[in-house]
């Protein structure tokens, strides 16, 4: 079963950890080390680095037999900019890493990686990827096609409004919202998640610790920048409060909505 608090606790883990004091040199080579926690240091030492070697060790860093290792190599490649053909590379790799790898935290992290692309050539993974056996990776395709606005994606996102999962559920229908479908089916299945107890569970904490999460994640993305200069990491925006999941009562509101007229 999916554990919503788990989730909330290990998005903030993945943007928390503090930076990586270690030269560039030492750090392409620890990718090779024996030890995993050299090489989990390693990539999120690479995360802020860039360059065709940066690349090339994240590649096969890819292929680590620990989860932490491949998932932090999934988000550090998708960090790396690049011309055209490289932006092209990077897709069919973590099309490759979606389809293939075993771990489901690796798969969930990719589909965020993929949505950020913005590339219509991945939507036909991203949308299979809504019949993933685990409940994180369908909800993260929801956020991915959420941010590419894929309305092409709403009859398979329409399908996840049967999820046994509330969670998936929920995804789906912000998801299809923001896509401004009007569906008695949606509003159906949000009268239906309001008295969930996991749904319930979930906006407890988010109202309880979101902000105070929000917090801390802005701030160690502040610290990055302050302590790694020499990246693109000052690139990066600090978290969105608009952009948290919405209440299924605040969905609802928005679902209940008229439709534009056409003018």
């Amino acid at each position: 079963m999916d554990d919503p608090i788990q989730g909330q606790m290990a998005a903030f883990a993945e943007h928390a950890c503090p930076p990586v004091d270690l030269p560039r040199e030492e750090a392409l080579a620890a990718v090779h080390a024996p030890d995993a926690d050299t090489r989990q240091l390693a990539v999120r030492r690479l995360m802020r680095l860039r360059g065709q070697d940066v690349v090339r060790a994240l590649l096969l860093a890819l292929e680590d037999p620990v989860i932490s290792v491949r998932s932090l190599a999934v988000l550090a490649l998708g960090s790396q900019g690049g011309p055209e053909d490289a932006e092209a590379e990077k897709a069919e790799t973590l099309l490759r890493v979606f389809r293939e790898d075993g771990s489901a935290s690796v798969r969930m992290i990719c589909a965020g990686q993929l949505g950020y692309l913005e590339d219509t050539r991945v939507l036909p993974a991203l949308v299979a990827g809504l019949q993933d056996r685990d409940g994180r990776v369908i909800r993260s395709v929801c956020a991915a096609l959420h941010g590419m606005k894929a309305v092409g994606a709403v009859d398979a996102l329409m399908a996840v409004l049967e999820h046994p999962s509330p969670l998936c559920r929920k995804a789906a229908c912000e998801t299809l919202i923001a896509l401004g479908v009007k569906d008695a089916r949606i509003i159906s299945t949000l009268e239906r998640l309001r008295d969930d107890p996991q749904i319930r569970e979930l906006e407890e904490f988010s109202r309880t610790y979101g902000p105070a999460l929000q917090a801390a994640i802005a701030a160690s993305i502040q610290e990055d920048d302050d302590c790694e200069s020499d990246s693109a990491s000052a690139d990066a925006e600090e978290p969105d409060p608009s952009s948290e999941p919405s209440t299924v009562q605040e969905l609802l509101e928005l679902a209940r909505q008229p439709a534009p007229t056409q003018g």
